[in-house]
């Protein structure tokens, strides 16, 4: 992700270094999130049909090879595509996230989000209190509510 924005306070340096305009070096920026923006779009949703688990090293290689392309490039036109491709593949992150959360145990998942997949659903982050708890304990008193399973 840090690929998107690791250009924007050597903007001024890479104009300079390449003759490109002021008004034109922010495209390397702009350029790196559109990248992402269309990775989030269209290959963030790839992980649902093929395999993660090789998504995810192509998708480094490619950022390695877009940030590799912006670092050698003596046109603005090069720099442009390079940075593009970087934060096209940037979305990495969140097919690992993904593959983390499909190769963990739902034990375990439900154990550190606090609470149980139907409140996910659902949309809700806060567990509603069990029966026979109090909904106004104080912050950081024991919780007499069940650790969550699923069924």
């Amino acid at each position: 992700m840090a690929n998107v924005y690791y250009a924007q306070p050597l903007l001024e340096r890479m104009g300079s270094d390449l003759s490109i305009s002021t008004g034109r070096v922010g495209w390397v920026v702009a350029l790196g999130q559109a990248g992402y923006l269309v990775g989030l779009a269209a290959l963030v949703p790839l992980g649902d049909w093929l395999n993660r688990r090789m998504l995810i090293p192509a998708h480094l290689l490619l950022i390695a090879v877009g940030t590799t392309v912006a670092a050698l490039s003596t046109t603005a036109a090069v720099l442009y595509a390079g940075v593009a491709i970087a934060g096209l593949f940037a979305v990495v992150v969140q097919t690992a996230v993904a593959y983390t959360a499909a190769k963990s145990l739902p034990s375990i998942v439900a154990g550190i989000s606090g609470s149980s997949p139907p409140e996910w659903w659902s949309g809700s982050s806060w567990p509603a209190p069990s029966p026979g708890s109090s909904p106004t304990s104080p912050i950081g008193a024991p919780s007499t509510r069940p650790r969550p399973s699923w069924p």
